[in-house]
């Protein structure tokens, strides 16, 4: 059985990060989830750690770095 966490809030508030402060994470780990904000992506998105890089959520798609 899959472990999962749930959240009872209405909103999560992640801090807008650039592509270099994501990429600068140490340690990420799979299932992270940022809110990356400038063009290193197609315009502000979430990303998610998946293996060993980062992905946008919305596409699949790798981060550009």
């Amino acid at each position: 059985m899959a472990a999962f966490e749930q959240l009872n809030i209405g909103v999560l508030r992640l801090t807008p990060q650039t592509v270099a402060q994501i990429n600068a994470i140490q340690n990420p780990g799979n299932g992270m989830v940022a809110f990356c904000s400038n063009e290193g992506t197609s315009g502000a998105c979430l990303v998610a750690y998946q293996d060993s890089q980062w992905i946008v959520v919305e596409t699949g798609s790798a981060m550009a770095a």
